[in-house]
């Protein structure tokens, strides 16, 4: 990527994309305080266990950055039970987002296969219609990602505050 991006100014036609799970349920310690001759009783007693991931409640949230550009949060729907992004939600995104883009700007993609690296997927076909110009990057790299540091900050929001809907966490996460 450097051959054809090799100087800063190059690099500001990029916009890194990425999406991001955010749970919501019970958040943090809950601490229960009994009476005197209740920490034995069977009524009183709470098991704690992890959640299954089949039962973890979770907004699925996708954002691009770049240059001087911040993309506004576009949640979805999985539409599945591994939470993993697929074309039949990527579509609308990019309907929505990307098609108002300059043409000069470079779409970064993470390689998700919702992401549809096959060359007659949907959305490779979309995006040759549109023009848009796209790469695939390495996931999960900070380094070559920008995008991948930004979901510290309303991940940490998040775990500070109270939420048990997934209209709390939307609004927590735009926050």
């Amino acid at each position: 990527m450097l051959a054809k991006y090799p100087t800063p100014e190059a690099w500001r036609k990029v916009r890194f994309s990425d999406e991001c799970h955010l749970g919501f349920g019970p958040q943090g310690r809950i601490y229960v305080i009994r009476r005197p001759g209740e920490s034995t009783c069977p009524d009183c007693l709470q098991l704690e266990h992890e959640p299954k991931e089949e039962d973890e409640k979770k907004v699925h949230v996708w954002a691009a950055v770049g240059y001087e550009f911040k993309s506004p949060l576009h949640f979805y729907d999985a539409g599945n039970s591994n939470g993993a992004m697929t074309m039949a939600a990527y579509l609308p995104i990019l309907q929505v987002e990307v098609a108002g883009w300059p043409s000069n700007v470079v779409l970064e993609e993470d390689g998700a296969s919702g992401h549809g690296k096959g060359k007659n997927s949907p959305i490779r076909q979309w995006m040759r219609a549109n023009g848009i110009t796209y790469y695939f990057n390495h996931p999960h790299s900070p380094d070559l990602a920008p995008i991948e540091n930004c979901w510290i900050a309303p991940k940490a929001t998040l775990r500070k505050e109270t939420h048990w809907t997934r209209e709390e966490v939307e609004e927590l996460a735009c926050d």
